[in-house]
């Protein structure tokens, strides 16, 4: 066995997964319950200033972490003798062992923001503001799309049980009594859902259109503090637009992560999260070094981000150190 194979081996087991079929039919027996007990992250975070930096876990990489750019931290570690019970892995390196197109694999992925409880300098690791979007909207992405892939597997089956049910309905009895139970409880309960459909809309506006001269706000969102509805509204907020009439605003997921389709279902998302980090890293060392620095490819480059695409990177590059408590 080759070392990459041990490798991607031990991080299956060390999630709990002792299975590695990857057929789609036995991926929720097989992965679903490991998944939701197994308390392992993945964790994108910045690598902090350090005069002996470290190495990349992967065996098949001798490369050190360069500050300020991101890597993955497995937390907890799979080997024992890891420093701060992590395991650090490059990017691209990690993409190489961990199986991203599988949901129970990218459930466990997420940023070091102000909101992640570590005993370590939060200063150090935390991410900028744009890569909290991106690595939080890349994995949105990828799990909708597998849900999509999910439930039309699962109608295909239910289709195939239902045509040998289709008259199972003539042969049933009617109960007024219980019918009118049923009609309260269905009132209730379609109430309560339509509140929280009505707070996850005004949760996803903001998401997705805050910045946007198109975008109307409706208020605070139920359960979210105010600062921190405020910093989603602006210095987070994926679009930048000069104001009215703005016909070519700039929109951060659209320019990493590729346009999708008005009702998010069609395009199956195919760039991986290296490939966004890496091109923001690029992109942010070219925004803010000072044009005299700069030769002249990579002045015709940063030209072609665009004075509003620059002005939104230097806006998103910011970290955003203050914790603010967010409860539902």
């Amino acid at each position: 066995m080759d070392l990459e194979s041990y490798e991607r081996n031990a991080l299956r087991r060390h999630l709990g997964f002792d299975n590695s079929s990857r057929d789609l039919a036995t991926q929720e027996t097989s992965f679903r319950s490991p998944a939701m007990t197994s308390p392992v992250s993945f964790i994108v975070e910045r690598s902090p200033p350090s005069i002996k930096p470290a190495k990349c876990s992967f065996p098949c990489c001798s490369q050190v972490f360069v500050s300020g750019r991101y890597r993955v931290a497995v937390s907890p570690a799979m080997k024992k003798n890891a420093a701060q019970n992590v395991d650090l892995y490059h990017v691209s390196c990690f993409e190489r062992i961990a199986d991203l197109s599988d949901s129970a694999f990218l459930e466990r992925i997420e940023p070091f923001t102000r909101f992640t409880n570590v005993n370590r300098p939060q200063e150090d690791y935390i991410c900028a503001g744009a890569v909290e979007r991106l690595v939080n909207e890349w994995k949105t992405r990828r799990i909708r799309w597998n849900t999509i892939v999910k439930n039309s597997y699962e109608e295909e089956e239910q289709n195939s049980d239902d045509e040998d049910d289709i008259y199972d309905g003539e042969n049933e009895e009617n109960n007024d009594d219980s019918e009118d139970d049923d009609v309260d409880e269905e009132i209730c309960s379609r109430t309560s859902i339509q509140k929280n459909q009505f707070n996850e809309r005004l949760l996803d506006d903001l998401m997705h259109n805050a910045g946007s001269s198109r975008f109307k706000p409706y208020g605070l969102v139920p359960g979210m503090q105010r600062q921190q509805y405020f910093l989603f509204l602006k210095s987070l907020a994926p679009w930048e637009s000069d104001g009215p009439g703005d016909t070519q605003e700039w929109n951060l997921f659209d320019t990493f992560l590729g346009q999708e389709e008005s009702d998010r279902t069609r395009i199956q998302p195919n760039v991986n999260l290296s490939a966004v980090l890496e091109k923001w890293e690029k992109w942010v060392e070219l925004v803010l070094t000072p044009d005299t620095s700069l030769n002249h490819e990579q002045l015709k480059e940063k030209a072609g981000i665009g004075e509003k695409g620059c002005r939104a990177i230097r806006r998103l590059a910011v970290i955003p150190l203050q914790q603010i408590p967010w409860q539902f």
